[in-house]
């Protein structure tokens, strides 16, 4: 249960950084996307490719390309090892057509 409250932090911590930078409050953006970023490292996460997409999109707005850079790399290794554990292919497919997806698929090869 604890570990489930983690990752839901994480997720509002991810969502804060967004704001925080669409408000253009560039330090309190980085703060918060730093403390999602750390605290994500170790953790089992709901739906990982949607937090690692936002951060590296906030890292990525806010001038910080080689986070954005790194955060899209094990966000595709992440889905790479979740896309070959799927056996249905037409699962796999759907998962692989999400919107999450495709976009870190495309900053991973930015």
């Amino acid at each position: 249960r604890a570990e489930r409250l983690v990752s839901y932090e994480v997720h509002a911590l991810a969502e804060l950084a967004a704001a925080h930078s669409l408000a253009e409050d560039r330090e309190d953006a980085l703060a918060r996307a730093r403390e999602a970023r750390e605290r994500l490292a170790g953790i089992d996460v709901e739906r990982p490719e949607k937090v690692y997409r936002l951060l590296a999109e906030v890292f990525g707005g806010l001038g910080e390309e080689e986070a954005a850079a790194e955060l899209f790399r094990e966000a595709r290794t992440l889905l790479d090892a979740k896309a070959a554990s799927i056996r249905s292919d037409a699962i796999r497919a759907r998962f692989l057509e999400s919107r999450d997806v495709r976009a870190i698929r495309e900053g991973a090869t930015a």
